[in-house]
């Protein structure tokens, strides 16, 4: 881990904060991203097959275009993200943010769940405003700040 030893999360609840001051985000981070975790909507969701924060890696988070997330249509490349856990503060630089189109065969254009670098790529659908389904997701990628 990069702080000291990471406490392991519990699916279904949460094990930390994630807040931007840049675009008014304070939610708890929640490990696990199922229908009825996200229909919640009071919390930033985390795909568990993704790395926990602590850990180098993919960091997958979402939440519904009319929740949390929904305020990833104010972000701006140099914003700030802070993950608070109980093991350690986390601090991720907005460097990428950009409507990707997700096709029925392949849900993995969202990210590379492979990338090693310690990153945070936070989605929710789009476009925003529209709460039908709809195959585009607004993709953030921010990268753990030196």
């Amino acid at each position: 881990s990069v702080w000291g030893d990471v406490t392991p999360a519990t699916y279904g609840l949460a094990y930390g904060t994630i807040t931007c001051d840049d675009i008014g985000l304070d939610a708890p981070l929640v490990w696990g991203d199922d229908q009825i975790i996200l229909n919640q909507r009071g919390g930033v969701y985390q795909y568990p097959s993704s790395a926990q924060i602590g850990y180098s890696g993919c960091h997958l988070l979402c939440s519904h275009n009319d929740s949390t997330l929904s305020l990833l249509e104010y972000v701006s490349i140099g914003d700030e993200f802070v993950v608070t856990t109980d093991y350690g503060k986390y601090v991720y630089v907005v460097d990428s943010a950009q409507a990707r189109t997700v096709t029925d065969d392949d849900g993995s254009v969202l990210v590379d769940l492979s990338d090693e670098n310690d990153r945070l790529y936070m989605y929710t659908c789009y476009p925003f405003g529209y709460y039908e389904a709809t195959s585009q997701r607004y993709v953030v990628r921010a990268t753990l700040k030196n």
